[in-house]
């Protein structure tokens, strides 16, 4: 891609050069207003609709430069008391983790405090004004105010450097952008639905394994359990019951407060970066769990059951299982992150909607399925081999996504800042 025939300097550090013919000013110049968002009095539902005036917050801003949708729509209640802003609206997050990220709305919206509006006075494309600010906001980062969280307010907003063509040039910039941005997000999906197909084979395959053996040729026999199915003949099943102790042992304050995670099994509270709940009783009331244990959380029945890495102690609400011995380790944690499990968890549960949770007294008289110890070792060396495979393959994928992005920035960068010129290319 070819150059600029003569560059100057922009005057800020992080831009560098620029085209001679361009200038570096702050995006106050195009704005004729910082608009913050705002919430319906209350959030009472009343104000919001399925359908209606989009209401955008923090959470519908993807990695796309137009708004796809929103989790919220304003009702006709919510139209009469609310801001509304025009079509083609730059939008950008201005505070919290996401601070930074910029959109444009395809329609009339509404959003939260925590967007502000970049009204322009129709002297530049928005469009170029989103990409420009795509590749600004590690920079916009830098300037922000921290406190308990960064913010960036109206007044920073508007001194924002930005660098600036002319507005044919900037539409020259926003068909090439469009043309190639679009290209490398088609190559990104695609590389995404690889991995969503290889994790579906990978979930298929050991649910496959841990319910049928290594060996496809081995008689089947019906053992009249709905959630089981057809197993090898030679096979016990069984009462969970009888298959695993119930642990209550408490009374260990000195011990680290374990959490159980979906991604990670039963880990140290302190291991993990998000959100757990705080646990309100005595240390001395929690229940001790060692390595080698499986709990059963509260959402148990979303993602299975899980594995204890750790000694420590865990929530009494929690119901701590470990292995009479029947069921190796390794094999129990395949089965209980396998699918159809999941499934039975979701048979065994009480409460409703959020209040859900795993009722062991009706869990432990399911059966479940017990193969000779070594066909349980066979299974288990088959499934780690096939994950080290999909495993490589996904990562793989993830490297090249990851490639891809940085491309697709490194890009944006180049031709919103006119270290290359596109005004000429045959897209």
């Amino acid at each position: 891609m070819k150059q600029y025939p003569k560059y100057k300097d922009s005057g800020v550090s992080w831009i560098g050069e620029i085209p001679e013919g361009w200038k570096c000013t702050q995006i106050r110049r195009y704005l004729s207003c910082v608009c913050t968002g705002a919430t319906p009095p209350g959030a009472a539902e009343k104000y919001y609709s399925n359908i209606g005036t989009p209401w955008f917050t923090p959470g519908d801003f993807k990695d796309f430069n137009v708004l796809k949708d929103s989790s919220k729509y304003l009702s006709e209640e919510g139209n009469d008391i609310m801001k509304k802003y025009p079509a083609n609206t730059i939008l950008m997050i201005g505070i919290g983790g996401t601070m930074g990220k910029v959109a444009l709305s395809p329609m009339e919206c509404s959003f939260n405090q925590q967007i502000n509006a970049l009204l322009t006075k129709g002297e530049i494309d928005n469009k170029f004004v989103v990409y420009y600010l795509k590749i600004e906001r590690d920079n916009i980062f830098n300037t922000a105010k921290f406190t308990t969280l960064p913010i960036l307010n109206q007044s920073e907003t508007k001194r924002i450097p930005i660098v600036v063509p002319s507005l044919s040039e900037q539409h020259a910039v926003v068909s090439y952008l469009d043309k190639k941005t679009a290209q490398i997000d088609r190559f990104i999906t695609e590389a995404e639905r690889e991995i969503e197909k290889l994790n579906e084979l990978k979930q298929a395959q050991i649910a496959h394994l841990v319910m049928h053996g290594t060996n496809p040729d081995a008689p089947m026999k019906d053992s009249n359990i709905v959630w089981i199915g057809q197993v090898p003949e030679h096979w016990e099943v069984r009462k969970m019951k009888f298959l695993f102790d119930e642990r209550t042992e408490k009374n260990h304050p000195e011990e680290p407060i374990l959490c159980a995670t979906q991604a990670h099994g039963v880990i140290p509270q302190s291991m993990y970066d998000n959100r757990v709940v705080v646990v309100n009783t005595g240390f001395q009331n929690l229940k001790f769990v060692e390595v080698g244990d499986f709990v059963i959380s509260l959402r148990s029945f979303q993602g299975g059951i899980e594995y204890a890495h750790y000694q420590g102690i865990i929530s009494a609400a929690y119901t701590i299982l470990r292995s009479k011995g029947d069921l190796t380790n390794d094999y129990t944690r395949y089965l209980f992150k396998s699918f159809p499990f999941i499934q039975l968890l979701k048979t065994c549960v009480k409460g409703i909607r959020e209040g859900q949770n795993i009722n062991y007294d009706m869990l432990k008289n399911n059966y479940l399925f017990v193969p000779p110890k070594q066909e349980q070792t066979a299974i288990v060396s088959a499934i780690n081999s096939l994950n080290k495979r999909i495993d490589m393959l996904t990562s793989q994928l993830v490297d090249q996504i990851n490639h891809l992005k940085e491309l697709k920035q490194r890009i944006i960068s180049d031709a919103v800042t006119g270290k290359i010129d596109v005004r000429e290319v045959n897209n």
